[in-house]
């Protein structure tokens, strides 16, 4: 099973990122350096308070990273917004020993047991309509 990683940013870098999946059809964007090509990234915005709001796809190696030091990064493409954005909330509710989710502030790699059930999470967002 491919891993899922968690990467974050602020309100400004939403803003980043909208405008380069419009732009390029991708995005370069720090992950864990050992993300691999086909892995999934998450993109919770902002950090700390934010909701998962998009879904990608790793397509190159990590690399260190010039802009995000001493972060590795990325591009990534296939990214979709989700249609009701995930509120750290319920991340918090649903996955109550995942600490990451108390203080969300950096990359993340989800652990195996939790996967499957945030895949289904992520798939159920993508289909609701937003309010």
């Amino acid at each position: 099973m491919a891993n899922i990683h968690i990467t974050v940013g602020s309100v400004d870098d939403l803003d980043y990122l909208h405008d380069q999946i419009e732009l390029n059809g991708s995005v370069v964007w720090p992950v864990p350096k050992d993300a691999r090509v086909g892995e999934d990234i998450l993109f919770l915005i902002p950090s700390l308070v934010g909701d998962i709001c998009a879904i990608g796809n790793v397509i190159s190696k990590p690399v260190k990273s010039v802009k995000w030091k001493p972060k590795y990064e990325t591009k990534i493409d296939k990214v979709v917004f989700l249609k009701e954005p995930i509120p750290i909330e319920e991340l918090i509710e649903k996955f109550p020993d995942a600490e990451y989710f108390t203080y969300a502030r950096s990359l993340y790699t989800v652990p195996i047991e939790m996967a499957d059930k945030l895949k289904e999470m992520i798939k159920e967002a993508m289909v609701k309509e937003a309010m």
